[in-house]
């Protein structure tokens, strides 16, 4: 782990390039970022081209309660508003350009509040836009539904291969550590090969071509175009191809396909809400809920209050676009009988 400094840019941490495919010890960054006083109500922008690097640099920030805001490291800006104590990043994904100015006036400290992870840019928001905030407990806790809505078990090899800071990737590898599966995480430049895994997950922009299934493995989840869904079940009729869907500006990630489902249904649609998320059609004339297999406006609201903690309270109620707490998500499309999600056009891309 190297210290350094480069101009305009304040106090960070820098971990050296080489360092990129190792696994950085979450309680060593943890001590890191308490050696430079970080602790409860600090911001912490992070940056790196590694996945596992990036849930070690979540966990220590979890830990401490302090903020995170993750961003994709080929578009390294922090959210609007979000003015980072720390900057922990490749060293040659930054450069005087990357700057952060003052905060927002539209953000408030009530708005970024201590120990939550945000994820921006080309992490999973806009450009330039500051995605919805989500306390490390509800991060937890989707990564937990993922586990059982995938049927995880401790027996499982899982093996992510993604865009960094990618919403599906993070939230994999989360999954896989909550019922104590093996996993690594590689970047999409890099596919192992040979490799050897039972699940593996595809996180961002991807061309089939250039996808190497792994040996043994009989369920791909992937929030890329549909046609990479299809080019896959392809090459192996007998494989389970599963879709996810990170909305941009969401936080995180909202619907996930079903193992159990048909493929043809698996196939055509990104499956159903992930808990503590609701999903509402929305017609976009008379702003009025619209009724199953009716398309419309796809809005969705996140709750993260906990079981016995005063009921659920909106994850972010601030700004929202209705009372109710319902955010519009620029996606159309249309729920079906059974509550999954139809869009109408490939799931837009949060890369």
């Amino acid at each position: 782990m190297n210290e350094g400094s480069l101009p305009g840019i304040p106090d960070r941490l820098i971990m050296g390039t080489e360092r990129t495919t190792a696994r950085l010890e979450a309680e060593a960054v943890a001590a890191a970022l308490r050696e430079r006083g970080l602790g409860a109500g600090s911001r912490v922008a992070a940056a790196r081209s590694s996945v596992a690097d990036l849930v070690a640099v979540l966990r220590a920030c979890a830990r401490s309660g302090i903020d995170l805001a993750v961003m994709g490291p080929a578009d390294p800006r922090p959210p609007e508003g979000f003015q980072p104590d720390l900057w922990i990043a490749d060293t040659d994904h930054f450069g005087d350009a990357v700057t952060p100015g003052p905060p927002a006036a539209s953000a408030s400290a009530a708005a970024l509040q201590a120990g939550r992870l945000i994820w921006s840019s080309a992490a999973g928001s806009p450009a330039g836009g500051a995605s919805a905030g989500r306390s490390f407990q509800s991060i937890d806790s989707t990564a937990g539904a993922m586990a059982a809505r995938l049927r995880l078990t401790s027996s499982d090899r899982v093996l992510v291969v993604a865009e960094a800071g990618r919403p599906l990737a993070l939230l994999a590898c989360l999954a896989a550590e909550a019922v104590g599966a093996c996993w690594d995480a590689v970047p999409l430049t890099a596919w192992p090969d040979p490799a050897v895994c039972d699940i593996l997950v595809i996180s961002g922009a991807c061309n089939a071509d250039a996808v190497s299934l792994p040996s043994g493995v009989r369920l791909v989840v992937t929030d890329g175009p549909e046609a990479l869904g299809r080019a896959l079940r392809q090459r192996r009729p007998d494989l389970c191809v599963l879709n996810a869907w990170a909305a941009p500006g969401f936080g995180g990630l909202a619907t996930l396909g079903d193992p159990g489902d048909p493929p043809e249904i698996s196939g055509s649609t990104h499956g159903r809400r992930l808990p503590g998320v609701e999903i509402m059609i929305v017609d976009p004339a008379s702003g009025l809920d619209l009724q199953v297999d009716e398309p419309g406006q796809v809005w969705l609201r996140h709750w993260s209050g906990a079981p016995g903690q005063g009921g659920p309270v909106p994850d972010r109620p601030d700004p929202v676009h209705r009372p109710d707490g319902f955010q519009p998500t620029g996606q159309f499309g249309h729920l079906d009988r059974e509550g999954r999600l139809v869009l109408r056009s490939p799931a837009p891309s949060v890369a």
